[in-house]
């Protein structure tokens, strides 16, 4: 995982750096988001929705991974702002992939779900793993890894050993660390990622992350400086991937239990079905309360389901929701029991995404157990302290998917239609 920050995004520095990649016996690179290699400024002038523009980058790929010896992720943008990774392997075998390219969907000026045809392109392979090795490979970029559904469809269209991200940098590193470590969680497999950034400004925000597939940490070894840091601008980041799940660990983070100031809805702690009864039935999964002048929306999720994506927003998203004026979900999630050490090193994280990334309050209860969760306005997570045996709500931070899709920066409303049929899709491959 090469840490390319803006800095060392030269040829003096590219050269320098991939002399050491070349006597190294690493079998893959993977470079951040809007990298440097050479040939790069053929990528800015090419269309990667044409089929002749494709053939001339996968061949500057294949230039790159020849030239070192390795299978390569190298990442730019083109004429239209599409920010795409290219894996290319200028050495595939008959059964392995030679060139695959991944382009982003959020966060983005130009993205794929702008295309006409995406259901075509998903159908036609767009997340089938990449083969390399005896493993299946899977990319994304950046902000993708807060939207569980795009590294869930490596998982559900052939299986996935490896997924690789690669980030733009300066992010929140705790935010980055929860989304990448479930990730792997959910979808049983090793997480990468590296960044680009800016690595030398004040308190820069520019790392590498490794994550087994049971969410415990891995411990690189920099080619490139120390191995005790994992943000020295320029580093080269060796994880060893195995088929091996790896150990798991706990989850100590945001472990203390906050009041919202806010707030406009109680809920029992550990009797959510008290509100439920009070509230109308959409479907079995499916319930509304009307609040005032809001409708909250109550997503019922059957015990460990909480870990399949697709299962999720099925309901965050489901068409018998569009109708109903401001809304604000609330996912519930029960189990009859839970082991303590899959709550500890599973679930406690996997439900404080679920909150983080669909901008909306997490339920959980057991018979002897009952948390919490809201999202933050900057996308972190509170765990919610009992008030007089209560949880008591701050529906401001519940508004889920019209909070995430609206006109905003590197976002459009109307991508919308293409992530909800993109749900659709996973939900028919996961059955």
């Amino acid at each position: 995982m090469y840490l390319q920050t803006n800095e060392v995004k030269s040829e003096q520095f590219y050269q320098k750096h991939m002399e050491i990649v070349r006597k190294s016996d690493v079998d893959f690179v993977v470079f951040p988001e809007c990298c440097y290699f050479p040939g790069v400024e053929e990528f800015w002038d090419a269309d990667c929705a044409d089929a002749d523009d494709m053939d001339r980058i996968c061949d500057i790929a294949f230039g790159v991974s020849e030239s070192l010896g390795k299978a390569v992720a190298i990442n730019s943008y083109d004429k239209f702002g599409s920010i795409f990774s290219v894996y290319a392997n200028a050495f595939a075998l008959e059964d392995e992939t030679e060139c695959k390219l991944y382009m982003k969907h959020t966060m983005t000026d130009s993205s794929v779900f702008e295309f006409s045809n995406y259901s075509d392109i998903v159908k036609s392979q767009y997340f089938q793993p990449i083969q390399y090795k005896g493993f299946n490979i899977g990319m994304i970029i950046c902000y993708d890894c807060n939207h569980s559904i795009f590294s869930r469809m490596y998982e559900l269209s052939g299986g996935v050993d490896l997924i690789v991200n690669s980030t733009g940098g300066d992010v929140v590193y705790d935010k980055w660390f929860k989304y990448n470590k479930v990730r792997a969680i959910e979808n049983s497999c090793y997480e990468l990622v590296t960044m680009g950034g800016n690595g030398t400004a004040t308190n820069s925000k520019n790392y590498v992350y490794g994550f087994n597939a049971n969410g415990g940490e891995l411990k690189p070894v920099n080619l490139n400086g120390s191995s005790l840091k994992r943000n020295v601008s320029g580093g080269l980041y060796v994880y060893e991937v195995t088929k091996e799940a790896g150990k798991g660990e706990d989850d100590n983070s945001n472990q203390l239990e906050t009041a919202n100031k806010n707030w406009q809805l109680k809920i029992p702690a550990g009797n959510s079905q008290h509100l439920i009864d009070k509230s109308e039935r959409i479907t079995d999964d499916l319930c509304i309360l009307k609040l005032g002048n809001d409708n909250v929306i109550f997503c019922l999720v059957d015990g460990m389901d909480i870990m399949k994506p697709e299962k999720v927003l099925t309901l965050l998203y489901s068409p018998k929701l569009k109708k109903y004026r401001n809304k604000k979900y609330i996912i519930i999630n029960r189990h009859e029991s839970v082991e303590s050490t899959v709550f500890k090193q599973k679930l406690s994280l996997v439900l404080k995404v679920r909150s983080m990334e669909n901008f909306c309050a997490v339920i959980f209860e057991t018979n002897n157990m009952s948390k919490c969760y809201q999202c933050g306005m900057n996308r972190t997570a509170q765990v919610l302290k009992t008030i007089d045996g209560n949880f008591e709500i701050d529906l401001a931070r519940t508004t889920g998917p019209e909070a995430i899709w609206k006109n905003k920066q590197g976002m459009k409303a109307a991508w919308r239609q293409n992530f909800e049929w993109l749900i659709e899709y996973a939900a028919t491959l996961e059955e």
